[in-house]
């Protein structure tokens, strides 16, 4: 962490006043192409690191990108195969969305939502034979699933050939019981999080009024909330209240094995950069905001996780001085592979279909 925080602190970013004064200054472009750069240069050594274990010796057959929700994975795993696949290696993908359980497993709560945000929300035991099946060389009768019907529709042979190398994105990849059985010497795990160390604003009083206890450290699973709201608003058609509310299974589910889970990781890579906050402001300000209205949580007032959550959250977004959306739709600002493209769109990552 104290690295992050250095670096925000070289570049006057370390606050949400000095990210402000960027903006306003009109040096965000230098920001976001350093940003990017540092980025980069950490998928440069994950890939250096998978090289180094093959010619130390292992034989490495699976890689997991693993890390909490909203976080970046697709794009890191995507950039970090074209990486290794510079250098010869030849890649195996599962969608591992396809192990879910059915529709009718997954118990309701009194809104109607589900925790999908647990490991045991995927037929595990499956998974796991499944794997081990395909490290040995046989022949697996995958399971093709449905998120429309809410179940599974087909089976699908899948096969490894000798040289290639599973490629696992799971937001639970490190949880023990889905390698259990399998040699670590041929795993290599990648974390990935959203992590921008960024000191609040001044102007930014705590819920508790009492609560001074110095300067503190805006939320890291906040600005996620922000990235997975826009994200469900396009690719599930969710509102961003209903993300709101189902935020504490996402909490839940990383704080239990996820985050704590960490350590494993062969090599961590940070998902978020400092001008996130600024490049999402559009979307949830202004008159075509996205950010649910303070009445709407008036009819859930036992959700105090989400209250809670909605009243930091909205502080935040007041302080933060936000990009024109002219300027967050100009890819010659923001390129388009950056990790934030996956969230507030125009992303020319060409992400393959998990065959």
């Amino acid at each position: 962490m104290e690295p992050l925080l250095e670096w925000n602190r070289a570049h006057g970013c370390d606050t949400v006043d000095g990210l402000n004064e960027i903006v306003k200054s009109g040096r965000i472009k230098s920001l976001i192409d350093e940003s990017l750069g540092a980025y980069e240069a950490s998928l440069d050594a994950a890939a250096s690191r998978v090289v180094e274990r093959i010619e130390a010796g292992d034989e490495i057959k699976m890689i997991w990108v693993s890390g909490p929700s909203s976080s970046g994975k697709t794009t890191t795993t995507v950039k970090l195969t074209d990486r290794l696949r510079s250098k010869g290696l030849r890649f195996l993908m599962l969608n591992l969305d396809d192990y879910f359980w059915p529709l009718i497993e997954h118990p309701s709560d009194w809104i109607n939502d589900r925790n999908y945000e647990t490991p045991e929300a995927l037929d595990i035991q499956l998974l796991n034979a499944h794997l081990r099946a395909l490290l040995a060389g046989e022949t697996i009768d995958k399971p093709v699933y449905s998120f429309k019907e809410g179940r599974r529709i087909a089976m699908k042979k899948v096969s490894r050939e000798p040289d290639q190398i599973l490629l696992l994105d799971c937001l639970h990849g490190f949880y023990p019981p889905m390698a259990e059985g399998i040699d670590p010497q041929v795993i290599f795990r990648l974390y990935i999080e959203s992590m921008n160390p960024l000191y609040e604003s001044a102007m930014m009083k705590p819920l508790v009024e009492m609560d001074w206890s110095g300067e503190r450290l805006t939320r890291f699973e906040d600005v996620r909330l922000l990235r997975r709201s826009l994200r469900d608003v396009v690719h599930r058609n969710h509102p961003p209240l209903s993300t709101l509310l189902h935020w504490h299974y996402v909490r839940e589910g990383e704080l239990f094995s996820i985050i704590p889970l960490k350590g494993l990781a062969d090599y961590v890579v940070n998902g978020g950069m400092p001008f996130d906050l600024p490049a999402l402001k559009p979307f949830f300000s202004g008159n075509n905001s996205i950010w649910p209205e303070p009445s709407s949580l008036d009819q859930y007032a036992s959700f105090l996780d989400a209250r809670i959550r909605y009243q930091r959250v909205s502080k935040l977004l007041d302080a933060i001085e936000g990009l024109s959306m002219q300027q967050v739709n100009d890819l010659s600002l923001i390129p388009g592979d950056a990790v934030v493209r996956e969230f507030i769109g125009g992303s020319t990552v060409r992400i393959p279909h998990n065959e």
